[in-house]
């Protein structure tokens, strides 16, 4: 079914996250794998923040090939790095990971931070 992901940012407070009508998946086969992991297409998937809440940010997928990524070894992708949990170097930590690719704008202003807790439902 579909996936929500919500995450809470460490030491700030800010909540941000994502929403795709399909099913997550963690492991895939290397049909069509590449760097990123395997692509999967929709239009209706969007990132948001909820941070300032009298101005909540919205970013519809803009480039609908790529508006998932499956990756074996990394938490939800949305898009190519827009918003992925990352694996950490650091035992206690999860990172996470937002770079502006395939939504239509960023969602925070930092590209790689620390995650306080996070769900996906």
């Amino acid at each position: 079914g579909p996936t929500l992901v919500v995450i809470k940012v460490r030491n700030s407070g800010e909540i941000i996250g994502g929403y795709n009508p399909l099913e997550w998946r963690g492991v895939v086969s290397l049909i069509d794998y590449d760097n990123f992991g395997y692509r999967c297409e929709t239009s209706n998937s969007f990132i948001f923040s909820l941070t300032n809440r009298a101005i909540p940010i919205l970013s519809r997928v803009a480039s609908k090939k790529e508006a998932i990524i499956w990756c074996g070894n990394k938490g939800p992708c949305f898009g190519l790095k827009d918003l992925r949990i990352i694996p950490s170097n650091s035992y206690n930590n999860i990172v996470c990971e937002s770079r502006n690719y395939s939504y239509e704008k960023k969602i925070i202003n930092k590209e790689i931070f620390e995650i306080e807790d996070y769900e996906v439902a």
